[in-house]
């Protein structure tokens, strides 16, 4: 029995674990950024077993569910171990470095992350169809770990422009909504940019394999 085929195959499976793991090597490499700024350690409350279990399961369930509508079993459970693994900024705090514990939380890393992926896609030849939806993880990633973050604290604080400014950006309790909701139609962009490049790729292929008819002569 083919246990990966409701993965999409044993080869997709493989990429998203190899993209996992190389944005896993990026997050902590980024969140080096932290350095740039002094900031007390605040993070670590969130080791503890108990709430590190919750904090875990929030994430993975915000994510998978935003990327439900990609139409992708692989992506959405990539998207919802992504959204755990954002929160590596975090060690660099919770052992003990006084530096700015949520550098991979910015519109920088967003940028950053989101091209590593293409990249990595591109290099290891992906569909166009498939780099459409790979195109959105990383937006769908943040929005839904954001959302998770609002919705336990009932409010709280970014610093979504670092390292070009420190300033912590309040988000209201409500905003979790926003976030999540932005989240899911940022997926419903990728299905439908993702079947267009599918129904090209059909009409190329159709064309490519259409005979072609010689003029009657005399």
């Amino acid at each position: 029995m083919d246990y990966f085929r409701v993965f999409g195959g044993k080869r997709k499976f493989q990429v998203m674990m190899v993209i996992a793991a190389f944005y896993t090597a990026l997050s902590l490499a980024y969140s080096l950024i932290g350095f740039l700024y002094y900031q007390p350690g605040s993070h670590y409350h969130e080791y503890e077993f108990t709430k590190l279990a919750i904090e875990i399961g929030g994430h993975y369930l915000f994510g998978f569910i935003a990327a439900l509508p990609l139409m992708d079993l692989d992506i959405a459970l990539l998207t919802g171990a992504l959204a755990i693994l954002i929160d590596i900024d975090h060690v660099l705090s919770a052992v003990g470095y006084s530096v700015s514990g949520r550098p991979d939380h910015s519109v920088l890393y967003l940028i950053v992350s989101t091209s590593f992926i293409l990249y990595l896609g591109t290099k290891l030849r992906l569909s166009n169809e498939l780099l459409a939806k790979l195109l959105f993880v990383g937006p769908i990633t943040l929005l839904a770990h954001l959302s998770y973050d609002v919705f336990t604290a009932g409010g709280t604080t970014f610093q979504i422009l670092i390292p070009f400014s420190y300033q912590e950006f309040f988000f209201s309790d409500w905003t979790w909504i926003v976030f999540e909701s932005g989240a899911i139609v940022l997926a419903l962009t990728g299905l439908i940019l993702s079947r267009s490049f599918s129904r090209k790729a059909k009409k190329s292929t159709s064309h490519a394999s259409t005979p072609v008819v010689q003029p009657f002569s005399k």
